[in-house]
């Protein structure tokens, strides 16, 4: 079984909405249009985070539920544009992550060149027939140059330097499969989340968020570090206690015990010659 990074954000129902990344074991990277119902209001109280599953509805050993408690948008996202389309899902537990099934992806901070294969995967929400597929699916894509993604795209992207486009390896088909909110991994690293995709007839490559320029944006929200390989980072969670504060200016733990020790044996040894004074 592949790695699965990808999640189904669902309704109370059960039904599936969007795809989702896990980039750390409490947050999940998706889409910011996934996030409003039709009466463009957030769904927070409406959705849950299903991790683990190939199936839609089916249970496994790795299936795992999760609330989610607070929602993010960007704050410059725009619904007509579909400028900044990117949100993240603070989730109420964390989630198992073993690295082996269940695992946290890569988050690219670095461009991909044109032509570079990439895959997709989803449960087909919005294909012609309205029906999603019962386990998930993966396509191969290719990266395209962005001067044509401006051009088939011309309302979202034409002065956009943050949405990118990928086309179906195979020139005569289109990429439905995906879902809203599922990620472009490009070498193991997430590069880009759909916006929008093409279910029909004609071979229309699909759009996403370039992420690495919104590397920054994440980590201000999450508060989470990252280690960098040169291409992408992983995150982990940032301690926000006065020993956290204290290391970042290099002294670790054992020294602080000294330290104070030390103080305390000068200022008790200074009130004792004050004494005999």
């Amino acid at each position: 079984m592949d790695k699965l990074s990808q999640v189904s954000i669902q309704d109370l129902r059960g039904k599936h909405m969007c795809s989702g990344n896990i980039i750390h074991k409490d947050w999940i990277l998706t889409a910011a249009h996934c996030m409003y119902s039709s009466e463009k209001s957030l769904l927070l109280k409406n959705i849950n985070v299903h991790a683990g599953d190939v199936r839609l509805g089916e249970f496994s050993e790795f299936s795992q539920r999760n609330e989610v408690i607070k929602i993010y948008v960007h704050k410059y996202y725009d619904n007509e544009s579909m400028e900044n389309d990117v949100a993240l899902l603070q989730l109420k537990s964390s989630l198992s992550l073993d690295d082996l099934i269940v695992s946290a992806v890569r988050v690219r901070n670095s461009d991909v060149p044109t032509s570079t294969e990439c895959s997709i995967a989803g449960w087909n929400v919005g294909s012609p027939n309205n029906q999603n597929n019962d386990a998930l699916l993966y396509e191969s894509v290719a990266i395209m140059q962005r001067d044509v993604c401006g051009a088939i795209y011309y309302k979202q992207s034409r002065n956009s330097k943050s949405m990118m486009c990928a086309k179906h390896v195979d020139d005569n088909r289109n990429t439905c499969l995906a879902d809203s909110g599922a990620g472009l991994i490009c070498g193991n690293g997430l590069t880009g989340i759909l916006i929008r995709k093409n279910c029909t007839s004609i071979p229309i490559p699909s759009l996403y968020m370039d992420i690495r320029l919104y590397v920054d944006w994440i980590k201000e929200i999450t508060n989470l570090t990252t280690s960098y390989d040169g291409k992408s980072f992983r995150a982990s969670m940032t301690s926000t206690s006065a020993t956290s504060s204290v290391n970042s200016r290099n002294f670790s733990p054992t020294a602080l015990g000294i330290f104070l020790g030390c103080l305390a044996f000068l200022l008790t040894f200074t009130d004792h010659d004050r004494t005999k004074a």
